[in-house]
């Protein structure tokens, strides 16, 4: 298969770097990445790769327990305590984006969220007669932070009116 000049040149290097990340990924869809940039561009791509955080399952598991543990003495610190009886849970976004894949494998990893407090129709309900205090928003990556910033002025507006007095992200 013919690459550009900068990735040709990579190909041993990019090999390497993709065999130590802790998930499996076919090396063609990293080069297909990468090829998509023009090519006085490939070269940004392949430094982001170079400083990408790969975490594997064990990782991410570990990494969203320690976040749940961070947002219980977030929680305690500002008045309040997550319990199954005042807080709701959401991944950012749409059902497809990967906050709602993020939210699931939080719920797995932390034994006492239960399926519950995740926000669908009847859990409405509960927000709407004033039950709920907090409401944490769960998303896997936060860039520049505009998405997180919409979803938080957007519920804000929302749920304030039904008494809900802490939006953790």
């Amino acid at each position: 298969m013919r690459y550009p000049a900068p990735v040709h040149s990579k190909i041993e290097e990019l090999r390497d770097l993709v065999s130590m990340w802790p998930v499996k990924i076919d090396f063609n869809n990293i080069v297909n990445w990468i090829c998509q940039f023009d090519p006085q561009d490939c070269e940004t791509a392949i430094r982001v790769l170079r400083n990408l955080n790969v975490i594997g399952y064990e990782d991410l598991n570990q990494a969203l327990s320690i976040a749940y543990s961070k947002l219980l003495r977030k929680a305690l610190e500002k008045g309040t305590r997550i319990t199954g009886k005042n807080t709701l849970f959401a991944g950012i976004g749409d059902a497809g984006k990967s906050g709602s894949m993020v939210s699931y494998h939080f719920r797995l990893v932390n034994d006492d969220v239960s399926e519950e407090n995740f926000i669908d129709e009847p859990t409405i309900e509960y927000l709407e007669k004033g039950y709920v205090e907090n409401v944490v928003l769960i998303d896997d990556f936060v860039s520049t932070g505009n998405q997180a910033k919409e979803e938080i002025n957007t519920l804000t507006q929302k749920v304030t009116v039904f008494g809900v007095k802490n939006i953790f992200l």
